[in-house]
């Protein structure tokens, strides 16, 4: 083998040393699955942050770092940091959405009430949710929109459940009550202000006194309503 012909091979070798093609290897542009999944993974790392720390004291470069994307990914995936405020408070107002317990009429109307009320309140307290008050508090105001949102959320769940309810017990005869909607969103009000913002404030109550709070809230709403049936 001639001089010049080693150099050429040893280069060849050098080459495919350095650039191995190996099985799996993930070098080369993203799959199409995988590009798809980049908008939800940066709302999810976002969405983590900000509860966290909080709107202002996270920057975009902690979240791309987060997620192993670039700024520039986040701008063209999803937009500016309001744009992704957005799209945090929209996933948190989406999780939001859920059944609550309701053990049905073949416990008293009082009884019925009151396990509706618990489930409500330790939905209400938990963390991702009290994080998604937080964030609306303090930079709701940007979006005007997205408090009528969380507004249709809460109406069309905890407040909708509830009044359901109330319609199945009235329907039932176990109950009198005029105004059932506005009973039940008087009474998801009355179940969930002082709990939540004592817990607002780092002053959380016991499950017990949370208990005794919804028994009185509970009491208040059916007081002369309940038929004796």
């Amino acid at each position: 083998m001639t001089t010049q012909t080693w150099s050429c091979y040893s280069r060849h070798q050098m080459v495919r040393t350095q650039h191995p093609k190996a099985k799996g290897s993930k070098l080369g542009r993203p799959t199409k699955d995988d590009a798809d999944r980049i908008p939800h993974r940066i709302v999810e790392i976002a969405k983590k942050l900000m509860l966290e720390q909080g709107f202002e004291a996270t920057s975009l470069n902690q979240i791309a770092m987060a997620a192993g994307v670039t700024k520039r990914t986040i701008y063209l995936k999803l937009g500016d940091k309001d744009a992704l405020l957005v799209e945090v408070i929209e996933s948190l107002l989406t999780g939001a959405r859920v059944t609550l317990e309701d053990p049905g009429p073949s416990v008293s109307p009082t009884e019925r009430l009151i396990t509706f009320g618990n489930s409500l309140v330790r939905l209400a307290l938990r963390p991702e949710i009290m994080g998604l008050f937080r964030l609306l508090i303090t930079d709701g105001w940007r979006f005007p929109h997205l408090a009528e949102l969380a507004g249709t959320v809460r109406s069309k769940s905890s407040e909708s459940q509830l009044s359901e309810i109330l319609h199945d017990e009235v329907t039932r005869g176990r109950l009198r009550m005029d105004d059932i909607d506005r009973n039940a969103r008087l009474a998801t009000v009355m179940i969930l202000f002082d709990p939540q913002r004592a817990a607002l404030i780092g002053a959380p109550w016991t499950s017990e006194k949370c208990e005794d709070w919804v028994r009185s809230a509970v009491a208040l709403l059916l007081n002369g309503a309940i038929t004796g049936r």
